[in-house]
């Protein structure tokens, strides 16, 4: 009865350690934005100035990113349950991934302008270590979703 009691016990508490974690960051549990930007910047061995200027970036495109991602979700979500729905006729279906498809693609463009920002203010050589962190961080994740199989990208 004790060994059942003390199993249990175990089992809830390390349950309740990765909730803990999150809570420190940011929903996903990452980073929030400060500690990205201070990680950026010494891996980029970003000057003052630089640093000044992205986070006037970061500020001036972040309401736009924010308001458009917003208004990305009820695009997705009636897509989503009209693709889950098989009476759906197919033209409806395609209207509402097209509308979807719409508020991605402006989504994306904000950010991507964004990033062509911070780009132009880098030096050719922070650009290039910029590849290589972006280049690292996408084969880490594709590892995580077990693209070729599974734990690839991962050492351990």
């Amino acid at each position: 009865m004790v060994n059942r009691l003390t199993t249990w016990a175990l089992v809830l508490g390390l349950g309740i350690l990765p909730v803990a974690a999150q809570a420190s960051g940011n929903s996903r549990g990452g980073a929030d934005q400060g500690q990205r930007m201070d990680r950026m910047a010494k891996q980029l061995e970003l000057t003052e100035n630089q640093k000044t200027q992205i986070q006037a970036i970061q500020t001036r495109h972040g309401e736009a990113i924010k308001a458009k991602a917003q208004s990305q979700a009820p695009a997705q979500k009636a897509f989503r349950e009209a693709a889950r729905n098989p009476d759906t006729p197919p033209a409806q279906l395609k209207a509402l991934y097209l509308a979807k498809s719409d508020k991605d693609f402006e989504f994306m463009l904000e950010r991507r302008t964004k990033q062509q920002e911070i780009r132009a203010i880098l030096t050719p050589n922070q650009r290039m270590e910029l590849d290589k962190l972006q280049a690292y961080r996408h084969g880490v994740k594709e590892g995580r979703r077990g693209k070729g199989g599974h734990g690839k990208g991962w050492l351990f």
